[in-house]
């Protein structure tokens, strides 16, 4: 996003109720963003009886294995979750495509969570037919190289909860 785009959208938050706070994962509370990633906004709705948040990511990321640093995902996959978006009538807002977001729950679940929870579980099982298409193992491809071909057999075989051991004692890269 660049910075006029991203001034557009700090006013059309302010506008709306929101103040701009300290991402408690960013910069100021130890936190590194590699590879250019800029770091994430972090909205609080003020005026309303519930606390209410927003993370405002520019790309596409998850978290580093190394502590505290986050990283984007690959260049072709955030392209294509703005190229592939689609509108959602309930929510009202574009998502991702059902092909980038079961990527996106798969790197998360490795990176972020260091476990597939029952949550991420039902949501990737609702997409989980486009496991081995073309565009789906490529973009896999460039987030676990070539771990690629075991998590795919994993979900597959529905081994959820031995994902990210399998993939800390994978060497074959």
């Amino acid at each position: 996003m660049a910075g006029r785009d991203r001034r557009r959208f700090e006013d059309a938050m302010l506008s709306s109720g929101f103040l701009k706070r300290i991402p408690p994962m960013g910069v100021v509370n130890g936190y590194r963003f590699g590879y250019q990633l800029p770091e994430y906004q972090f909205w609080q709705k003020t005026g309303i009886a519930q606390t209410f948040y927003i993370d405002a990511c520019f790309r596409l990321m998850c978290r580093s294995l190394t502590p505290q640093c986050w990283v984007p995902l690959d260049d072709s996959i955030n392209r294509r979750a703005w190229e592939e978006k689609v509108w959602d009538e309930t929510l009202q807002c574009w998502i991702m495509d059902e092909k980038t977001l079961l990527v996106y729950l798969l790197a998360r679940c490795v990176f972020d969570k260091h476990v597939v929870s029952d949550a991420y579980r039902q949501e990737i099982e609702k997409r989980k037919q486009w496991l081995y298409d073309e565009t789906v193992q490529r973009m896999l491809r460039t987030v676990f190289y070539r771990f690629t071909g075991r998590i795919s057999e994993m979900i597959t075989a529905g081994a959820y909860d031995a994902v990210f051991e399998t993939y800390l004692q994978f060497s074959d890269y």
